[in-house]
């Protein structure tokens, strides 16, 4: 062996750093900087630099920088300079080249942290050519280390910024690399915790690296490739798996807190000075982001995201920690179950804080990736005017890193823009631009089919038809007089129609079923359309019940029950009535058909023939017993089908004793059941004494979870007029809720009261201060609208 001056031992500490730190059992005398190095990257530093402060060496000012500038950076309120100060050490060429690339590598990873991956790609890219220009163009063992080190750090920062081709490059470029160089090593002091040499680390090093490689190889390259092969044969590196040891404890360390939540919570027992699951969720994923390991960098970023989600006080920082590390982990399932919560009960700064760092990236990172858009377009009620704009014409930008196919770009990446712009375009004034844009399909129309159009249709029910220009109206007015496209575009067709014209034209090839849905929604049609509509209704609710009968169901397109149910409301045509109570009654067809159906009738009771109400009580029995397929059934929701408690109940068809039993059984189960007891509580005030109704609804208005919130509150809305010795505490509650963060507590808060108000405008009088604040000052658009709209209905302008 012979010394180098590669300065090895810098990366080492970072990629290996239990080679090089010390071992807590181990006694120890004099530590070097790079030893501190990794006790800092196996975040050890911080609960034992009190053991190790007093034997650190005497090192160097520029080592004393370099591993200040480390700490700093795992930091958030010091980590931008910190990031500053890393990048000057690594263009520093007094330094070694192991200690360039280590500042190198924390710099990246504190810049993918900043949402600036690309510029991280870019300063790699830069010194790996300086470097290779110099002291690296011969390579040893230990200068093979730095090299493919510093290049797999550039692999995970491309892949990032959503540079593929380029990744895969860089992926091909280390596995060329890998098996070259002389078996030189630089001599090293390593820690008395592993019983190998100097030159095995450094080949746990390269066998690792080479296995990463592969497994990146597989994510980035052609999906005909085989390139799998070689990883499914391979043994788990060494390093991967002393690695897997910190994602085992924090995966131990959640399951831990979980029980002691749940099995010790009232036991008296305390714990003191352990290690927090976030803690070790950040010290795993802080291994994973170094090596520059694609994969797990990815599942690491999910696991923390998850952790930071479910912390029992959910900070806007940690909220916005979670977001960007799904966005990251290219997560859109679990992105957009977590701006749906943060949208739902906030903290809502969070997500737009989020949504803003898209906005407002430097050019040089312009990219739009599926969970960006995900990001804006729950953020967009929260947005300014001019933000939804910017947003909207940000969203195409999809389209110029999307994956693409043998005739361009996915029809998917398509779909995800314009899901985004309906969610974006309210209130921005950019219809004409939208309409505009969007008629670049026209030239080619042959891309205009199902899903894409059933969004652009959602798109163009939201655009103000009569404020766009003719000129730009005319060509998709045009189109859809023509009909192309047939089945697969008239639900665009008609949406465009509707709007020029106020209805589809003859020729509209709407089916039957469309057509009762939209005479249910108002529509006009002649006595013979209802005719032949109402009869159809009943042949298909006959259809639905025999397939029911033999076993099967037909999943997907409108649902029948609930279309007759609001077509029978709609028309008082006694034939569908009839049909319908024995559909509902029918002791084949399953929950899952009956669910929405039986809750509109429950809305609107008071709209139901009398002759129809009393066969519904007839039929109660067979209603509330309906069966509960396997493929329909909700496993957070047992005992009796609450769709049914609440039409039964408002029809006076439930003895209050029942009633009451089977909606603290939903009560007491998970938070769905709640929702649903929530939900019915209203529906059965009638035959349960109210003050019961209220105390219940209080306490799940407290729940943790917003949607059971957000229907507690507008059920306690609902208990108003009745005279309880609990009226008073329900108003404050009101109150409360009202105020709460996010859309949809505020919002099932303001459904509530209209209805109450709807009934009786003084009930609710004690809110309409709050409601028009809400509707003066509330950030969210959405319940702007709302409480303007429950103004003009209850109180007027005035």
């Amino acid at each position: 062996m012979t010394q180098t001056v590669v300065g090895v031992e810098w990366v080492l500490a970072l990629v290996n750093p239990w080679a090089i730190s010390p071992h807590p059992n181990f006694s120890q005398g004099e530590i070097s900087a790079s030893a501190r190095l990794a006790l800092v990257t196996e975040r050890r530093w911080e609960r034992e630099s009190r053991r190790y402060e007093s034997l650190v060496s005497t090192s160097s000012e520029w080592e004393v920088a370099l591993v200040d500038a480390v700490e700093r950076s795992l930091v958030a309120d010091s980590q931008s300079q910190a990031v500053a100060d890393l990048w000057e050490l690594a263009g520093t060429s007094g330094l070694s080249d192991g200690a360039r690339v280590a500042a190198a590598i924390y710099g990246s990873v504190g810049l993918a942290e900043m949402d600036r991956p690309v510029e991280a790609a870019h300063r790699l890219a830069t010194l790996e050519t300086v470097l290779r220009r110099s002291s690296l163009s011969t390579l040893s063992m230990s200068s093979l280390v730095v090299l493919v080190t510093l290049k797999m750090q550039r692999v995970l920062r491309l892949s990032d910024s959503q540079q593929f081709d380029a990744a895969l490059d860089q992926v091909k470029s280390v596995l060329a690399l890998i098996d070259t160089g002389s078996s030189e090593c630089e001599l090293v002091e390593l820690s008395e915790g592993i019983s190998w040499g100097v030159e095995q680390v450094h080949r746990d090093v390269l066998d690792a690296t080479r296995q990463r490689a592969l497994r990146a190889m597989t994510l980035l390259d052609d999906i005909d490739s085989d390139s799998w092969v070689d990883v499914v044969r391979a043994k788990r590196p060494w390093l991967d798996v002393r690695s897997s040891y910190t994602r085992a404890d924090r995966d131990s360390f959640v399951l831990r807190d979980y029980f002691e939540a749940r099995i010790e919570s009232t036991l008296n027992v305390r714990h003191y000075l352990r290690t927090r699951p976030i803690d070790q969720g950040y010290a795993a994923l802080l291994t994973s982001e170094i090596s520059g390991s694609v994969d797990q960098s990815e599942l690491d970023r999910e696991s923390l995201g998850k952790i930071l989600m479910v912390s029992q006080q959910l900070s806007e920082h940690s909220a916005r920690e979670a977001l960007r590390l799904f966005r990251f982990a290219r997560a859109p399932r679990l992105l957009k179950s977590s701006a749906q919560w943060l949208r739902d009960q906030g903290p809502v700064s969070a997500l737009l804080a989020e949504a803003r760092t898209v906005l407002e990236r430097e050019s040089q990172e312009s990219r739009m990736t599926e969970c960006d858009l995900l990001i804006l377009g729950f953020a967009a009620d929260f947005m300014t005017r001019s933000e939804r704009q910017a947003a909207i014409k940000l969203s195409f930008e999809h389209l110029a890193t999307a994956p693409r196919n043998g005739t361009g770009v996915r029809w998917s990446a398509h779909d995800r823009v314009w899901r985004a712009v309906r969610q974006l375009m309210g209130g921005a004034n950019s219809d004409a631009w939208i309409l505009e844009r969007a008629s670049e399909y026209l030239d080619d129309s042959g891309s205009l089919s199902r899903p894409l159009t059933s969004t652009l249709a959602g798109v163009f029910d939201q655009i103000e038809w009569s404020s766009t220009s003719e000129e730009i109206r005319t060509p998709w007015t045009e189109w859809a007089r023509s009909g192309q496209g047939a089945e697969e575009t008239v639900e665009l067709r008609d949406t465009i129609l509707v709007h020029e014209f106020g209805r589809p034209t003859e020729e509209s090839s709407q089916d039957l079923m469309q057509s009762a849905a939209v005479i249910a929604d108002g529509g006009r049609a002649t006595p013979e359309q209802l005719d032949e509509v109402g009869q159809y209704l009943v042949a298909r609710l006959e259809g639905v019940a025999d397939q029911a009968q033999h076993g099967m169901r037909t999943v997907g397109g409108y649902e029948p029950g609930n279309v007759a149910a609001a077509f029978a409301l709609a028309t008082n045509d006694s034939e569908v009535w009839d049909q319908l109570v024995i559909f509902l009654s029918d002791p084949n067809v399953d929950t899952a058909s009956k669910s929405d159906a039986l809750d509109r009738l429950a809305r609107r009771f008071t709209d139901i023939p009398h002759e129809v109400v009393l066969k519904i009580r007839d039929k109660a029995t067979q209603i509330l017993h309906s069966p509960r397929r396997a493929m329909s059934i909700d496993p957070q929701v047992t005992g009796e089908f609450p769709p049914a408690l609440r039409l039964l109940g408002v029809s006076g068809a439930l003895d209050g004793r029942a009633a009451m039993e089977a909606i603290m059984d939903l009560a007491a189960g998970e938070d769905r059941a709640k929702r649903e007891a929530a939900l019915s509580v209203p529906a059965v005030l009638s035959v349960v004494p109210v003050i019961w109704g209220q105390g219940l609804l209080l306490q799940l208005s407290r729940d943790s979870n917003p949607r059971v919130k957000s229907a507690a509150a507008g059920g306690l809305a609902e208990t108003l007029g009745r005279e309880s010795e609990l009226d008073e505490v329900v108003r404050e509650r009101i109150l409360s809720l009202l105020e709460s963060d996010g859309l949809q507590i505020p919002a099932g808060t303001m459904h509530g009261l209209r209805r109450a108000g709807e009934v009786d405008a003084e009930r609710v009088a004690f809110a309409e201060e709050a409601v028009r604040r809400i509707a003066l000052d509330s950030r969210a658009r959405v319940l702007r609208v709302i409480a303007t709209e429950f103004i003009d209905a209850i109180w007027g302008t005035n």
